[in-house]
């Protein structure tokens, strides 16, 4: 990812942005009801998929047949949309691919946006909407040729592609199976003031929306945006292994770059069944170290959750897989 050089960028970005007052925020607001309006599938957006019977790549291509063909609907159907400064092919997307495709059957296909994703920060924000829309033109279209349920849909996104699959469930009326939000952007989505539900991530976009949060209240958003929130180490930066000397092993060293960035580690590791991401409902992360919620609802995060609804919070150690492969209510301080 390339997002460690832009970090300095986008806290002075928020820093400097004076939306608290009417007219900023109907200007913001009037954007990105503007990009809504336009609608349309953008130009130059790739689908990289693997199947469980194909080793390479294809391209999924909306009105080719063909390519379509190649799916296989008995299992469910993955999108995943990387962030700015990033694009479909990274290491880390591929590396979510294989891990995905060793633990699940699945079909999984990454959104190459990239072309909007290298633009200023503001330009890629406001893309959102159409990347979004996107995605739905293609779900659709699988609906109509290839019978997809929408239950069996699946939508990960990351950072600003976060939004990007919320608008995409919104859409679509909230009939998707599933959303997973890793660290949903926060500059001019939530910060420096929440642009409301509309034009962001939130639990209304899916049957079911989990979301975990690494560098909240900085370059990821610190708003409840699922129906099951997680907080690893309080969801805030420094995450532990961004903290020095564990940075050292990072290949981001900034400490809020590295935490935001933790998270698509966080959830690939979450892949592996015997890696238990599991948190404990409780109202703040304090609480949760104090030992006040030890006998508060558990519950998953990742491919394998329970699906339960709540703010869960944990602690993560320094190296991969960051937890511990089995966990009880006896680990808590």
């Amino acid at each position: 990812m390339r997002l460690y050089f832009s970090i300095a960028f986008l806290i002075r970005l928020v820093a400097s942005a004076n939306y608290t007052d009417y007219p900023q925020k109907f200007f913001l607001e009037t954007l990105f009801l503007n990009e809504i309006q336009q609608g349309g599938v953008a130009d130059g957006i790739k689908f990289h998929c693997y199947t469980v019977d194909n080793e390479d790549s294809f391209l999924l291509k909306l009105n080719v047949e063909a390519t379509a063909d190649k799916l296989l609907l008995r299992y469910p159907l993955v999108f995943i949309l990387h962030g700015w400064m990033d694009e479909g092919t990274s290491d880390w997307v591929q590396g979510i691919q294989m891990a995905w495709r060793r633990y699940q059957d699945v079909n999984i296909c990454a959104v190459d946006w990239r072309k909007f994703a290298g633009q200023d920060y503001k330009s890629a924000m406001l893309k959102v909407f159409r990347v979004g829309n996107t995605v739905v033109q293609m779900i659709r279209w699988l609906e109509s040729y290839r019978n997809v349920d929408r239950n069996d849909i699946i939508l990960v996104g990351y950072s600003l592609g976060a939004h990007a699959v919320g608008y995409a469930g919104s859409r679509l009326n909230g009939q998707i199976g599933e959303i997973i939000g890793l660290d949903p952007a926060g500059p001019l989505f939530t910060m420096p003031y929440d642009v409301g539900h509309k034009y962001r991530l939130d639990e209304s976009d899916a049957r079911f929306v989990q979301v975990m949060h690494t560098s909240a209240g900085t370059l990821g958003t610190d708003k409840k945006c699922g129906h099951a929130d997680f907080y690893p180490n309080g969801g805030s930066s420094p995450q532990s292994n961004c903290i020095y000397p564990a940075n050292e092993n990072e290949e981001n060293k900034n400490p809020i770059g590295c935490s935001h960035s933790s998270v698509v580690k966080f959830f690939k590791y979450s892949l592996n069944p015997n890696n238990l991401y599991i948190g404990w409902d409780c109202s703040n992360y304090k609480h949760f170290k104090l030992g006040l919620c030890r006998w508060n609802k558990m519950s998953r995060f990742g491919i394998h959750s329970e699906r339960r609804k709540g703010n869960f919070y944990f602690s993560t150690l320094t190296n991969a897989p960051y937890v511990e492969t089995k966990r009880t209510k006896d680990d808590l301080p």
